[in-house]
């Protein structure tokens, strides 16, 4: 049970310290929009400095002047926009069978002279030996959270592709709930490069389909832009964090803009509708990407600053990066600043505690019919039984 009286002594030193953050990054805002005013002009000089910059956090790429702003393109007159998104129930010991379920929701919605919409839910259920343990030098060991959270990522993708191929003639937009970089697959061996192989290969049917894929993130808390700029304000002729004497403290020049969000810099920078510049990521795990390697920029869709990551082919053809633009847009005004069809995805693709509860008492009762033993421990029981 939570005692709220004794935790009220830290909400309150909390909120003081949230208070005196706000207050010193209101100055910081400021050198960061200076800073970026001053960047028209300079492409290819801040795109080598990047280049040529030694730190040890991400930072963004201009692929235009980073200053610049592009205008709301108006929506086609008539569109379809997918979008899916997935669920899970993890391998649990304590329940009466080990398994875990992937459960992925789907929207297609089409606009126009002839509105409509589709929605779906597709669950699997994997429970043979191949699907529950993975091997890795040598040593058997249960799939962890982060291989069935990849496995439910392909199966977004691949649900984007099945819809595609259903789509007619005309403007087609895929939308996913999140970020297109798998930071995870960084440095995990074999069975991430296999992972970014399925998964790229999704991306290139959309693309041969002429398909754009855009990632929506909302409430981004990525820092790649403001990374940048302390890469400019850097006065050393070639940046090189690990080295620098003056690195951490207070009066260096690059600390005047950190510790800011990208979204609070361009939620003063960028009108309703509007887009920032685009910039390419340089996560180290994109490198497997090949012609798919993800670009972002960030848009101003009313109720918040979000950011929208699409692959190389979309990010570099005028009209698929306008389209995306103008849809996201539309997108979230449609769904009170969110994508209706990512809620709508999301919609069918929950799976709530109540849906955990019937599928592992549907499991058992057709484990007691076949007259096998049910190994349900008493941890699961006891938390069954306790009142919430």
């Amino acid at each position: 049970m939570l005692d709220l009286s004794g935790l009220f002594p830290h909400i309150e030193a909390m909120v003081k310290h949230c208070r005196a953050n706000a207050d010193n990054n209101k100055q910081k805002l400021k050198a960061a929009a200076q800073s970026l005013s001053q960047l028209n002009g300079r492409l290819k000089e801040i795109a080598k400095r990047v280049q040529e910059s030694k730190t040890s956090w991400l930072v963004a790429e201009p692929v235009e002047d980073a200053a610049v702003t592009h205008p709301l393109p108006p929506p086609p007159g008539e569109y379809q926009v997918l979008a899916s998104d997935g669920s899970q129930l993890f391998p649990d010991h304590h329940e009466v069978v080990l398994c875990y379920l992937i459960n992925i929701g789907t929207a297609a919605l089409e606009y126009g002279n002839n509105p409509g919409a589709e929605l779906n839910s597709e669950p699997k259920l994997y429970y043979r030996e191949e699907d529950l343990y993975m091997e890795e030098d040598g040593v058997k060991r249960l799939v962890d959270s982060q291989r069935v959270s990849a496995l439910r990522t392909l199966e977004e993708a691949e649900a984007l592709v099945k819809m595609s191929r259903r789509c007619k003639a005309g403007t087609v937009v895929a939308l996913t709930d999140g970020t297109l970089i798998q930071w995870a697959a960084e440095q995990q061996g074999k069975w991430a490069e296999n992972f970014l192989t399925a998964l790229v290969s999704s991306y290139e049917s959309l693309r041969q389909r002429r398909v754009p894929l855009a990632g929506y993130i909302s409430g981004s808390r990525s820092t790649d832009v403001i990374n940048m700029l302390r890469v400019q304000l850097c006065p050393q002729l070639r940046v090189d964090c690990d080295h620098c004497a003056r690195r951490g403290q207070p009066d260096s020049p690059c600390e005047s803009v950190s510790g800011l969000r990208d979204a609070a810099l361009f939620a003063g920078w960028l009108e309703y509708g509007r887009r920032s510049a685009l910039f390419k990521s340089n996560s180290k795990v994109l490198e497997k990407y090949g012609e798919h390697r993800i670009y972002f920029f960030y848009v101003n869709v009313g109720m918040e600053i979000i950011r929208v990551e699409v692959p190389r082919w979309v990010a570099l053809d005028t009209e698929y990066i306008n389209t995306v633009h103008s849809v996201v847009v539309d997108q979230a005004q449609k769904g009170g600043g969110y994508p209706v069809c990512l809620a709508e995805a999301h919609r069918q693709a929950v799976v709530s505690g109540s849906d955990r509860k019937v599928f592992y008492e549907l499991v058992n009762r057709k484990l007691i019919e076949s007259g096998l033993l049910s190994e349900i421990t008493c941890k699961s029981m006891r938390k069954r039984s306790v009142p919430v």
